[in-house]
């Protein structure tokens, strides 16, 4: 092939490829994860007094506003869909406002909540009543005793794991905590 013609052509081809390869990578076609901030970052309060302090890269609950439950490293983030296929936050909940965060847990008050260094998945959702509010759930199926034994939350061992198995139909979001408001 002449020299003139083959440079030519290549030039094209490496500007096609430069251009191409982000946007493929930035969405899930190659399976990849989203690094968009997270929707729901702030502090919010529910009427009961639980309390989230979700950063760019942490979520801390507190069951009782005071004490904390979980903090966990925010692995990876979806705004505007749910991990797995899912299309509520839970299996009766919102449907408006989705999002994920697979976690990995730095500390827990005990293994019904997870266990540290462990994965599970955090989800949200626009209120149906108020626009202003959050509903919030962590991925939870108890794997111990039945009530009123103990409980141990089931977690996994990788973020991928996390993604594929904290689901709806794995009954890991039976309820989820609504109305909380932005402090």
């Amino acid at each position: 092939m002449n020299l003139k013609i083959r440079n030519a052509l290549l030039l094209p081809a490496v500007l096609l490829t430069l251009l191409v390869f982000p946007v493929l990578t930035s969405c899930d076609l190659l399976g990849g994860s989203s690094n968009d901030p997270i929707a729901v970052q702030g502090t919010w309060e529910s009427t009961f007094g639980e309390r989230w302090i979700i950063t760019e890269s942490t979520i801390e609950y507190r069951g009782d506003g005071t004490n904390t439950t979980y903090r966990a490293d925010i692995v990876s983030v979806r705004n505007n869909r749910l991990n797995a296929g899912d299309t509520s936050i839970t299996p009766t909940g919102s449907t408006i406002g989705l999002g994920h965060a697979i976690i990995r847990y730095t500390e827990v008050d005990g293994p019904g909540t997870g266990e540290v260094g462990k994965y599970q998945v955090f989800r949200w959702a626009t209120n149906r009543d108020d626009a202003q509010l959050r509903d919030f759930t962590q991925g939870f199926n108890n794997v111990g005793e039945p009530w009123p034994g103990d409980a141990i939350n089931e977690v996994f061992n990788t973020a991928a794991q996390a993604a594929a198995g904290a689901t709806n139909a794995n009954e890991h979001f039976a309820f989820a905590s609504q109305g909380a408001e932005r402090q």
